[in-house]
């Protein structure tokens, strides 16, 4: 799913290629430790999309700490769709 990922300004670097594919093997690995359950191979697909869009999105504005994309693109799931989080990070 991150196999192509370039930022605005060019390719990412092979360091932030690997810290972006490990923040979304950990998220993705959360969801599926915190119980998560889906019925069919397809219903995972569009919280596995949303949480590598996240992640990309707050790369391609300067974040490459690991935890925090993780963490943030957890919280951008499990915030329900209308609700802001008070935070400056973009929707």
């Amino acid at each position: 799913m991150l196999e192509s990922i370039s930022s605005p300004a060019g390719a990412f670097s092979p360091d932030d290629v690997q810290v972006l594919i490990a923040a979304f093997e950990q998220a993705w690995k959360a969801v599926e430790n915190g119980g998560a359950k889906f019925a069919l191979n397809g219903e995972a697909t569009a919280p596995r999309e949303a949480i590598a869009h996240r992640i990309m999105t707050m790369a391609r504005l300067g974040e490459r700490d690991g935890t925090r994309l993780r963490d943030d693109a957890l919280l951008h799931i499990a915030r329900p769709k209308g609700r802001s989080s008070g935070s400056d990070h973009p929707d």
